[in-house]
């Protein structure tokens, strides 16, 4: 709850300097954050095998987005699917004691 506080006391005096930020072309504006993201990643666990991750997952949703395939689903999914593995495991479980 503090940090929300903190957020917002921080965030409504900058408002617009991040609206100012929509103002910086595209072709500066992207690699600059193609430099922080690949500095980010490796600064993590100074691990290139993350970049190589970082790369694939990059390219697997520009592939996505050209074949125009909806976002959401995938969203769902990934947050999703650890909850469904868990109560299948359980059933599964249950059902494996009540057979016996």
């Amino acid at each position: 709850m503090w940090e929300m506080c903190c957020c917002c006391l921080l965030n409504l005096p900058l408002v617009g300097l991040w609206v100012q930020f929509l103002r910086i072309p595209y072709r500066v504006l992207f690699p600059i954050v193609l430099l922080l993201s690949i500095v980010g990643v490796y600064s993590a666990n100074k691990n290139v095998f993350d970049l190589w991750v970082m790369l694939g997952f990059g390219v697997a949703g520009y592939v996505l987005l050209k074949l125009k395939y909806d976002l959401a689903p995938f969203v769902i999914a990934f947050v999703l699917a650890p909850l469904l593995e868990q109560s299948f495991a359980a059933v599964v479980g249950d059902v494996a004691r009540t057979a016996l």
